[in-house]
C-alpha cells in the first residue's frame, strides 16, 4: 500500500499534524492526513475544485454500474463543474509519499489515513497534466453544470463514494432558482399554541391547527404578520409521534397571554434557506446536505423553526431554521 499527501505546494518539507476541521473528530488532537493509492484520483484535482468521486466497490449493484458508468472498462468518475476545466488545465500537482507505518486507517469508503505524529515525505511525484494523470489510472472526468444533484443521488447508490469542497461549489439549484443557504444566530419571539401526534399526519394536521389558532391572532397584542411553526425534530426511524406548536411572531413584551397559548423566546445558531411553499420537502433535504458538507452537526434537541411569508401575487414562500450546535 502506499500513501499520499497531494499539494500545489511544490517545497514542502515535513508536515506537522493540524486540528481537523471536521467537528466529528477531536479538536484537541492534531492528524496529518494521507489518501490511499485506490483513491488517489479525488484528488487530482486543484486544491479547492469541488468535486464528486464515486468508483465500484465490492457491494456494487449491476444496475448501478448500467446507471453510473458510461463503459464497463471504466469503474471509476471523477464529476467537477465545468467552469473548473481551464483551472485543472493549469495546475501542477505533487504528491508527496509517506511511510506508511505510523497511519491508521480512519475512513475505508474515502480512502483516507491519518497520524498524529509529524511526517516527513520519503518521495515527492510532480504532476504537470492533472487529465493525463486521471486518464493513465482509467478514470472518467466528468463535466456537469451542478454538483448537488449528483451529490444527493450518489450517497442513495451501492457505490463507493465520495466529496470534497463542496462548499465552492455552484449554489443549488431548487426549479431553476439558485438557492442562498446561510448559517445564522436568530432569535423568535412568539405567542403560539402546541399540539402533537404522529409525524407521517404533520402535513394535515399542522394546517388545521394553524388555521385554529389564526382565528383567535387579534387576542394577542403586539403580534405581527408573520405566522411560524416549530417542530420537535424527529430523532430516529422509531420515533413516530411528535410536538409542536403554530403561533405568530410578536414585537416587544406582552403583558398578558391568552388562555391555552404560551410566549414561547428561542435563540439559537441555525443553518437556514428560503424558498416556495410547494417547495419546501427540497428545501428541507437539500439544507440539510449543505448543512453536513459545511461540518454542521444537527441539533436533535432543539425545535425546527418555519416562518411563512405571503407574496404578494404569487406563491408563498417558508424559511426554514434547522437547529445546529455552535
Amino acid at each position: 500500500m502506499q500513501l499520499f499527501h497531494v499539494s500545489e505546494e511544490s517545497n514542502i518539507e515535513f508536515f506537522e499534524p493540524r486540528i481537523p476541521t471536521r467537528t466529528d473528530l477531536d479538536q484537541t488532537k492534531g492528524l496529518v492526513w494521507a489518501i490511499n493509492e485506490e483513491c488517489l484520483p479525488n484528488f487530482l484535482t486543484p486544491r479547492n475544485c469541488p468535486r464528486v468521486c464515486y468508483h465500484v466497490g465490492p457491494n456494487t449493484s449491476e444496475a448501478d454500474k448500467r446507471t453510473y458508468f458510461s463503459s464497463k472498462s471504466c469503474p471509476y468518475v471523477v464529476a467537477i463543474e465545468h467552469k473548473w476545466f481551464e483551472v485543472m488545465q493549469n495546475t501542477t500537482l505533487y504528491l508527496y509519499e509517506f511511510n506508511t507505518w505510523e497511519f491508521t486507517l480512519l475512513d475505508e469508503n474515502a480512502g483516507y489515513f491519518i497520524s498524529d505524529k509529524k511526517q516527513i515525505p520519503i518521495n515527492k511525484i510532480k504532476i504537470d497534466n492533472l487529465f493525463t494523470a486521471l486518464f493513465k489510472r482509467n478514470i472518467e472526468l466528468r463535466l456537469v453544470d451542478n454538483l448537488w444533484d449528483l451529490h444527493a443521488e450518489i450517497q442513495k447508490t451501492t457505490l463507493n463514494w465520495s466529496k470534497c469542497r463542496m462548499g465552492f461549489a455552484q449554489k443549488m439549484e431548487l426549479g431553476g432558482i439558485k438557492m442562498e443557504f446561510k448559517k445564522v444566530k436568530r432569535e423568535f419571539i412568539l405567542v403560539g399554541m402546541k399540539n402533537g401526534g404522529l409525524y407521517a399526519n404533520f402535513g394535515k394536521e399542522v394546517p388545521v391547527f394553524a388555521h385554529q389558532f389564526l382565528k383567535r391572532a387579534d387576542e394577542i397584542k403586539n403580534h405581527t404578520e408573520t405566522e411560524i411553526a416549530l417542530y420537535e425534530p424527529k430523532r430516529t426511524a422509531d420515533h413516530k409521534e411528535g410536538n409542536y406548536y403554530v403561533g405568530l411572531i410578536v414585537d416587544g413584551a406582552l403583558n398578558e397571554i391568552p388562555s391555552g397559548m404560551e410566549l414561547i423566546e428561542i435563540t439559537h445558531d441555525y443553518m437556514t434557506v428560503r424558498g416556495k411553499i410547494s417547495e419546501i420537502t427540497d428545501l428541507h433535504s437539500k439544507l440539510s446536505i449543505w448543512g453536513e458538507q459545511q461540518g454542521y452537526k444537527r441539533n436533535l434537541e432543539s425545535y425546527i423553526i418555519e416562518t411563512y411569508h405571503p407574496i404578494e401575487n404569487s406563491e408563498e414562500e417558508v424559511e426554514i431554521y434547522l437547529p445546529i450546535y455552535t
